[in-house]
């Protein structure tokens, strides 16, 4: 569990970065605002697939107010871990007025695989909507 608590095995990046790369085919946007676990948050860089990236990192209190109808707020939340397999949850949402609302799909979950011969992990499959 160390190992992926502070991302060295790049999961949590790789998801992200792959989610960036979505956002940015579908949605103008500048700025991403990245809230969750703060051991995950502050691993990422200040700007990905040159997106401006935003962290609610504890220090930073982002507010409703602050955040534009162009942002995507992202949660990276839902790590989950069965057998040889690692799931992570990343919820996507944009302001909507003066609400919050999903945006895209709401939910991208990556799943990894564990591979013990090389002591690695492999994207398996990557699924959006509310998943069973």
């Amino acid at each position: 569990m160390n190992s992926i608590s502070g991302d060295k095995s790049g999961m949590y990046y790789y998801s992200l970065d792959s989610l960036t790369k979505i956002i940015k085919d579908l949605k103008k946007t500048e700025k991403l605002i990245l809230t969750g676990d703060l051991e995950v948050v502050n691993i990422f860089p200040d700007k990905l697939n040159e997106l401006q990236v935003l962290k609610d990192n504890g220090k930073l209190k982002i507010k409703n107010k602050h955040i534009k109808s162009t942002d995507i707020l992202i949660e990276i939340k839902g790590l989950s871990i069965i057998r040889d397999e690692v799931t992570i949850a990343i919820y996507t949402l944009e302001k909507d007025g003066k609400y919050l609302k999903f945006w895209g799909d709401g939910v991208y979950t990556f799943y990894f695989k564990y591979l013990p011969d090389t002591r690695t992990y492999k994207l398996n499959q990557i699924k959006s909507g509310l998943v069973e």
